[in-house]
């Protein structure tokens, strides 16, 4: 069927030739090929009648069954090299391709990936290497897939592509499309240069031809793997407007695989601004980022100090963790809680610290409790909320942790920076107070370590009354036992005070109670012993904490060979330092304590040891010389 009616057009374009016998051969043949490409030349090479072999049309010859778009030519035009040839008896017979026929080979070419036979089959039909082919000009299906070609041919430079780009529109008045440049962009994404990215988008822009998803992509790549990330955030902005990263198979791309690029590199370029805002990006369009990726993030946002990161970054677990349910989707680690809790603490962000502790999924409720996190990530809770100046909360995490570790010690820090939050003046103890009894009447669970923050308040401000009564009140109303922290507070009160025979008062009662001495209620004994001038007593401490496997403080070793010092009690100075010595070993004792002042007093303390010994051995020769005399006189 198609056969008789391409048969039939072109005996209807017959007829019309032969109706115009005034025209000149060159025009007829013209006519001739403008007919036969329109009808579509090349699927049946129907160039001549049916009448005869060959068809003669003034000097040019042409030939029919001829292979698919293609055709023998012979001329014997004068100066031609078919009429040189004929004048030896030769003919010279040449191979015309069409443009048609070039479209389809290339586009086979393409389709069989052989890149490098496509270049050059377009630049040798380009430039007429093809002997005798007319200068037919190369359409723009022609230049996209020669361009193709070059993005997926190594050893093309983009020169060329951009040469070839200009050559269509200044040569052959052809209008370049988003195809075009986007084979453009592609080679520039396999090249990294992002540069050349950039200017090709321009261009676009200038051009009016509107970029579509892969343009927006390739064009991202190529900035991406040329190292400028501010430059490809601009394009992924211009791309989200477009709509190109919307959910869904309409654009097709995945905007997650476009976001996490964009942030691999944001990250090892620590722009964590910029981070955040390809974030908040995700956030609107409801694109779940890479689990990796979100921990990558936690970490930067911790390195950095950077607590609202952090917030984005937890806000979107918890989205994904709410949506995924149980099926195991991704778990925050213990340690990347830390980090984050530690950030929050630092800025009093609870925000941040409550969504990341929830993330652990702790019930402190639980019986046995679940999911306990680390007790570092709980003492950070308490300091979050003590910056926060929510007590409450702090005094509520504290009694979480005594449950939680009923045998460890609260951290030094965190306990100093509520002492600190409750003794700012009289009227916050009292706040304290009355808070924790509001607690323990409402039923929420008082700990001792909480009251204790009371006490050590009282003590810092120096309000020893007050300090004794809390701790009555924590005998009669909250119905808790004083731990040996109690103590130990009231005691260090007690020795700064001027109170220290209260401190061996309390010593006896904490033995009568079965309360194990610490290193700080030996430092207590110590700091009386040395106000009450008793320095053999606070040696004799010294020597009991070596029985009891106590390491004393500094502060207590330095402060008790200050007044040996100071008060000339050298051979005391002499047998504490072969104790430390002996018991806890010289590396011990400079890894421990002040190395140059220890080391200074130490040699000072040798130094007096030889010279009094030397002056003894002479007040003992003196002694003997002079009572030699009298035992002689004494002798019978």
């Amino acid at each position: 069927m198609h056969l008789r009616r391409f048969s039939l057009r072109v005996a209807h374009h017959t007829s019309l030739l032969k109706s115009l016998p005034q025209q000149s051969p060159i025009a007829i043949v013209d006519l001739r090929q403008a007919c036969v490409l329109r009808s579509g030349v090349g699927q049946l090479g129907l160039l001549s009648p049916k009448a005869s072999s060959s068809t003669h049309v003034g000097n040019q010859v042409w030939d029919r069954g001829m292979p698919r778009g293609l055709a023998t030519v012979t001329s014997d035009v004068a100066g031609s090299p078919a009429a040189s040839a004929a004048e030896d008896g030769k003919t010279v017979t040449t191979t015309l391709i069409d443009s048609v026929t070039l479209d389809q080979q290339m586009s086979d070419l393409v389709a069989q990936n052989q890149p490098r036979k496509v270049v050059e089959l377009f630049l040798d039909w380009k430039a007429n290497k093809i002997t005798g082919a007319p200068p037919f000009a190369p359409s723009l299906m022609a230049y996209n897939l020669f361009l193709l070609g070059c993005a997926r041919h190594d050893g093309v430079n983009l020169s060329v592509m951009l040469s070839a780009v200009d050559s269509m529109v200044n040569d052959h008045n052809l209008v370049p499309t988003a195809m075009t440049y986007n084979a453009v962009l592609r080679h520039c994404s396999r090249t990294s240069k992002a540069s050349a990215a950039d200017q090709v988008m321009t261009r676009m822009r200038n051009e009016g031809v509107v970029p579509n998803a892969t343009s927006y992509t390739n064009a991202v790549g190529a900035m991406i793997a040329g190292g400028e990330p501010l430059m490809a955030l601009k394009v992924l902005k211009e791309m989200r407007t477009s709509g190109y990263l919307k959910p869904g198979p309409s654009s097709g791309v995945d905007p997650k695989h476009v976001y996490t690029d964009l942030l691999q590199l944001l990250f090892r370029r620590r722009l964590l601004e910029e981070v955040k805002e390809v974030l908040e990006y995700m956030v609107e369009d409801d694109c779940a980022p890479q689990p990796f990726l979100l921990g990558e993030t936690l970490a930067a946002a911790a390195d950095a100090d950077d607590d609202a990161l952090g917030l984005l970054v937890v806000q979107l677990l918890s989205k994904l963790l709410a949506e995924a349910g149980d099926t195991g989707w991704w778990k925050m680690s213990q340690g990347e809680a830390l980090a984050v809790i530690t950030t929050a603490s630092r800025k009093g962000n609870v925000q941040l610290a409550e969504a990341t502790l929830d993330l652990l999924q702790w019930n402190p409720h639980a019986s046995p409790p679940l999911n306990t996190p680390l007790l570092p990530i709980l003492h950070s809770m308490v300091e979050c909320y003590v910056r926060a100046k929510r007590l409450q909360d702090a005094f509520a995490m504290m009694s979480h942790i005594t449950t939680a570790y009923p045998h460890s010690d609260l951290s030094a820090s965190m306990f100093s920076l509520v002492v600190e939050a409750v003794s700012t003046d009289v009227g916050a103890i009292d706040k304290a107070y009355y808070l924790l009894a509001e607690m323990h009447q409402t039923g929420v669970p008082v700990c001792t370590a909480a009251v204790n923050a009371v006490i050590a308040g009282c003590v810092r401000i120096g309000d020893m009354d007050r300090a004794f009564e809390t701790m009555l009140e924590l005998q009669r109303m909250f119905m808790l036992k004083a731990s040996v922290e109690t103590y130990d507070t009231l005691m260090a009160g007690c020795a700064m005070n001027s109170q220290p025979e209260t401190t061996f008062l309390l010593a006896d009662e904490m033995k009568a109670g079965g309360l194990k001495f610490s290193a700080d209620t030996f430092a207590a004994l110590i700091c009386s012993n040395i106000v009450l001038k008793k320095h053999q007593e606070a040696y004799n401490v010294v020597l009991e904490m070596s029985d009891s496997d106590v390491m004393p403080t500094r502060d207590s070793v330095m402060r008790l060979m200050s007044a040996f010092r100071r008060e000339g009690q050298v051979q005391l100075l002499v047998d504490l330092k072969r104790t430390l010595v002996l018991k806890y070993g010289q590396r011990e004792l400079r890894s421990s304590y002040n190395r140059r002042r220890i080391g200074r007093l130490i040699a000072e303390c040798g130094s007096r040891e030889v010279s009094h010994l030397h002056a003894a051995a002479t007040r003992s020769e003196a002694a003997r010389t002079e009572a030699a005399p009298s035992e002689a006189l004494d002798c019978p």
